[in-house]
């Protein structure tokens, strides 16, 4: 029975982590997705390939599995190279496999070929460089990548550099064991990319190029005349050629079964060198699993599959590694990428003062030169720079104009070191200079007050307003190092001071103003540090110190004595934990309190009491006032009255 295997749909959470979030494309075997990755800050995107083994034997799902993990080890590997994405992450899901990779903002390579439209030599050589240093490090992993293509690489937004891409090695977990023939020449990626160069050239898609049995005769596609050095660099990437060996053998192929895998524009994805000398084991149970040899066509002979079956494949490899070492230095030996050149002319004369011709040097700098983006960065920030110095020296002429003489400088400080400006300022800092002497003579003298009061830190204020640029800078700054000396010494001291006065409040258990001092003490002193892990101590013994007092609190009140538990609370300082507990359990005691009060005053008089004439109405109602509280009193005014039941009363005759 086939088994069922679940594709991912927009918004599926794969691993618990990486939201599909757009399906990039279906294949037999392999699907891909960009996703966002929500364990990271603001989600980033990455690409996840689900590999799907259409497979349901047990033993053969063994065999898978160790493959993957080989194949996710070598991914790690080469994603250390900066042109290389990043492996993030992998994983078993659903009866699938997945690989997770970073995400290469920016456009195919294949967006630069445009029909009929050839690239010029300059360019064609930058390519050549770029993408050979790195087929040199996939190499040294005998890997190859076995899918050369312009759609194999991605011009990368943020530096303009080439990134390769789309490595098929993942789906050799799926694959049949004798496979990996196809896979067993290293130089395959090199012939690639040599008919992508001609195809550049020629301003042919490389598609066009791949079934041309004549492409050694490259040359009559090629409208301009080439260099020797570059056709010598072109001819020995086509030798490795591997069409004429295996048609010879097989005639009745097509052409596409026998084209360099890197050129096949197909789904297979058959692109990983096995390691078979170092996986007996593996290869013998995945040859079980394959189908017979007599439903399969049979395969030419081949020098390169004999040498890999044999062991002795690392030669390929090495021969591989050889090629890519002999076509670099070749290059490198013809490099005639004149954008270094031009950038360096396009500095000088922006260091000159001639702004425009800078520009337009830089501008003229081809995309596909090695300092294209470094001249890109330089011409923002030229500009940038150019509209700042004009403003600023703009501001000094006005100063300087107003005789505002400090202001002349202060301004020209803003400017740039060029030497196109410094030269148009030099005439205004002779004039001034003269004229700006006494103004800076009166800041002299009113930070000489200021430090004479004692305050080092004011007088260093008013010295920090006088120019560098002013004449005879060089003894303003002595006396800046003077007081800067000074003012270090009478921090010293009073850190000193600080510190001592601080340990007699602690060894008083006075903590919390022991806390304070520490906390005056300036950072920079010699005792600093001693006064941070004082700090630490006395702010334990503190909150030690509060943590008792709110105990003794509440145990003053659970025996009802308020008074002294709100004694006790308000003697918990500030900023300890204890503290916000205090100040709820203060309104608490308060409240207690009153209601303690009130139950111990009396509310009325007995009206059969005598009162003696001593003792008037308004003595009476202060006797209420207990506490601080005043007790509600009755409004009967007969409660106020004295008892006449025993005075003399006659009627009037």
């Amino acid at each position: 029975m086939s088994k069922v295997i679940l594709k991912p749909v927009l918004g599926t959470l794969l691993n618990g982590r990486y939201r599909v979030v757009e399906i990039l494309s279906v294949k037999a075997q392999v699907s891909t997705y960009l996703a966002e990755d929500i364990y990271q800050t603001d989600s980033p995107k990455c690409l996840v390939k689900q590999i799907e083994p259409a497979n349901n034997d047990p033993e053969w799902w063994v065999t898978a599995r160790l493959r993957f993990a080989n194949v996710v080890q070598t991914l790690k590997k080469l994603g250390t190279h900066p042109q290389i994405p990043e492996l993030i992450g992998f994983f078993e899901e659903n009866q699938s496999f997945y690989v997770v990779h970073e995400w290469i903002e920016g456009k195919s390579l294949s967006a630069e070929f445009v029909p009929g439209q050839p690239w010029n030599e300059e360019r064609v050589v930058l390519l050549l460089q770029e993408v050979l240093s790195i087929l040199e490090f996939v190499r040294r992993y005998s890997f190859i990548h076995g899918n050369i293509t312009p759609e194999t690489f991605i011009r990368r937004a943020s530096d303009g550099k080439l990134v390769l891409i789309d490595f098929g090695c993942e789906s050799q977990i799926c694959s049949k064991a004798e496979s990996a023939e196809n896979c067993n020449q290293a130089t395959v990626d090199v012939y690639a990319l040599g008919i992508i160069a001609i195809a550049a050239l020629s301003g042919l898609n490389p598609e066009q190029l791949v079934a041309d049995t004549d492409i050694k005769n490259w040359r009559g596609r090629v409208p301009v005349p080439v260099s020797n050095q570059l056709a010598t660099v072109l001819n020995q990437m086509l030798q490795v050629n591997i069409k004429e060996t295996s048609m010879a053998a097989a005639p009745t192929a097509s052409v596409e079964d026998y084209l360099p895998i890197a050129m096949r524009v197909t789904t297979r994805e058959d692109s990983c060198l096995l390691e078979l000398e170092s996986s007996k084991h593996q290869t013998e149970n995945l040859t079980s699993l394959t189908e017979k040899p007599s439903s399969r066509r049979s395969k030419p002979f081949s020098v390169s599959r004999l040498l890999i079956t044999g062991g002795l494949g690392l030669g390929v490899t090495a021969n591989a590694g050889a090629m890519i070492f002999g076509l670099t230095t070749l290059l490198e030996a013809s490099q005639i990428d004149p954008g270094q050149d031009i950038f360096t002319k396009a500095s000088e004369e922006y260091k000159s003062g001639d702004f425009k011709q800078a520009l337009a040097l830089a501008k003229s700098i081809p995309t596909y030169s090695a300092v294209y983006y470094e001249a890109r960065n330089a011409m923002q920030r030229w500009e940038n720079e150019w509209n700042q110095a004009s403003h600023r020296f703009q501001q000094v002429e006005k100063a300087f104009k107003e005789n505002r003489w400090l202001d002349v400088f202060r301004e020209a400080e803003q400017i740039p070191d060029n030497p196109y400006w410094q030269k148009k300022l030099k005439p205004l800092f002779q004039k001034a200079a003269l004229k700006v002497k006494p103004e800076v003579q009166q800041l002299l003298q009113a930070a000489h007050r200021e430090v004479k009061r004692g305050d080092f830190a004011a007088g260093l204020q008013v010295l920090a307003k006088i120019p560098k640029e002013v004449p005879d800078y060089a003894q303003v700054q002595a006396i800046i190092t003077e007081y800067k000396q000074k003012q270090t010494l009478k921090l010293e001291a009073k850190a000193q001071q600080l510190l001592k006065t601080a340990s007699a409040k602690a060894a008083s258990k006075d903590f919390s103003s022991a806390v304070k001092l520490i906390r005056q003490i300036p950072k920079g002193t010699s005792v600093y540090e001693l006064a941070q892990a004082k700090l630490i101590e006395y702010s334990q013994q503190r909150r030690l110190k509060a943590d008792g007092l709110l105990q003794q609190a509440n145990q003053k009140a659970a025996a009802g004595d308020f008074v002294s538990a709100i004694k006790l609370l308000k003697r918990i300082p500030k900023g300890t934990s204890a503290y916000f507990t205090a100040q709820s359990k203060l309104l608490e005691y308060i409240n207690q309190r009153e209601i303690q009060t009130r139950r111990n005053t009396p509310l009325f008089t007995p009206v059969n009491r005598r009162i003696t004439p001593s003792r008037q109405p308004q003595q009476r109602a202060s006797e209420n006032v207990e506490g601080g509280s005043l007790v509600s009193q009755s409004l009967n005014p007969g409660d106020l009255l004295q008892e006449i039941d025993s005075i003399p009363f006659n009627l009037p005759g």
